[in-house]
């Protein structure tokens, strides 16, 4: 791999719709990748009521494959958590995490 991935090979390969990434625009921060031990993070805000009503990511510049690997894992907590907007959250950060973990695995394994 020639290290040429960008945003735009991440949102193909990501597949979601327009719509998601519409809104996604203004609450997505990029900055430099500089190693895997660098805090990247989906944050979301629920109101008194414990809905889901807006979100965050801090996500890698895309530089090569394991930047790339941890912008998919954050953007995939970004768009699973855009499918509960003004729904209760009803599922910790942790199971939420686990989940994007075996998305994760089941890729790798499907690498071929």
């Amino acid at each position: 791999m020639s290290g040429n991935i960008t945003i735009n090979d991440v949102v193909e390969y990501l597949n979601y719709d327009s719509d998601f990434w519409k809104f996604m625009k203004k609450r997505i921060k990029i900055y430099p990748y500089i190693d895997d031990t660098t805090f990247y993070i989906t944050s979301y805000k629920t109101d008194k009521n414990n809905n889901i009503v807006d979100k965050k990511v801090i996500i890698p510049k895309v530089k090569d494959m394991k930047s790339a690997s941890i912008e998919v894992h954050e953007l995939r907590h970004a768009h699973d958590l855009y499918l509960l907007l003004n729904k209760k959250m009803n599922k910790t950060i942790e199971e939420y995490e686990e989940f994007a973990k075996k998305r994760k695995e089941v890729s790798k394994d499907n690498k071929n």
